[in-house]
């Protein structure tokens, strides 16, 4: 996937995902990533995945 985080929205991530393990996280990420190339979509347009 070919998407560049902005430093606001990486410091967003780094809070919501503060005191989880690395694998808790992993799953969610991989769901979005397989959303995304079933859709042909090689980046992820994070509009679809609103943080809030």
């Amino acid at each position: 996937m070919k998407y560049e985080v902005s430093p606001s929205l990486m410091e967003k991530l780094v809070k919501l995902s503060e005191g989880f393990a690395g694998s808790d996280l992993e799953s969610p990420v991989m769901e979005v990533a397989k959303h995304a190339y079933r859709l042909g979509d090689d980046s992820l347009m994070i509009i679809l995945y609103p943080l809030f």
